[in-house]
């Protein structure tokens, strides 16, 4: 079980550390650290959209590790949470933003599509 999990690990971080990313992202930051997906990990969505996608994702992630993780509403500082930006924002319809640090993977986007394409 570890072995496959460490695989889906380095396969998803090969895809951000060289920036394989399709379509290509408008910017990218490097940070230092790593996310790594426990099976006790939280998976939240923050807004009235992003149910989708999160749902999607919970069973794409459970199906690959085995693990069963479940899904909650609202705010969260920890795990992976899908948040709803501003209807204001200049993100574009299938935009998003995503932000990984060591205990927080934070998707933005202002539409279920840009959710979807975060992710």
């Amino acid at each position: 079980m570890l072995k496959k999990i460490s695989f889906i690990i380095i396969f998803l971080s090969s895809f951000m550390t060289y920036a394989q990313i399709l379509p290509s992202p408008k910017n990218i930051v490097y940070g230092d650290g790593e996310f790594l997906l426990k099976k006790n990990a939280e998976i939240s969505v923050n807004g009235s959209i992003g149910k989708t996608t999160s749902e999607y994702m919970v069973g794409q992630l459970s199906t690959a590790t085995g693990f069963q993780f479940k899904l909650k509403e609202g705010p969260a500082k920890k795990g992976i949470v899908f948040s709803e930006v501003s209807p204001n924002s200049d993100l574009g319809e299938e935009g998003y933003k995503l932000e990984i640090s060591k205990n927080l993977i934070l998707i933005k986007a202002k539409s279920e599509k840009g959710m979807f394409y975060a992710v």
